[in-house]
């Protein structure tokens, strides 16, 4: 999947969804709609080849929703990006 500029990533489960939008900064996403349960582990998969840039900045003003598996998957890719040095 090529993530250029301007890029939209969709994940949906059910009526939940989660897009990431590629913003002007290399390495800078917008993710809008819900983090829950319903999205977390497609957004997981989604993400995977984003975690090989040098910088990677998720913005999440554009969440209106998130429970705790949403929570959880920021954790986790915090814990990625560590791993790879963004």
């Amino acid at each position: 999947m090529n993530y250029a500029d301007g890029a939209l990533i969709p994940v949906e489960m059910a009526l939940e969804s989660i897009e990431f939008t590629a913003q002007s900064a290399p390495g800078d996403y917008l993710l809008t709609g819900v983090l829950t349960f319903a999205t977390a582990s497609a957004a997981l998969q989604a993400a995977d080849g984003l975690f090989r840039s040098e910088r990677l900045r998720f913005d999440l003003s554009g969440v209106r929703r998130a429970d705790s598996s949403g929570a959880g998957l920021l954790i986790e890719w915090w814990r990625r990006a560590q791993s790879v040095g963004c």
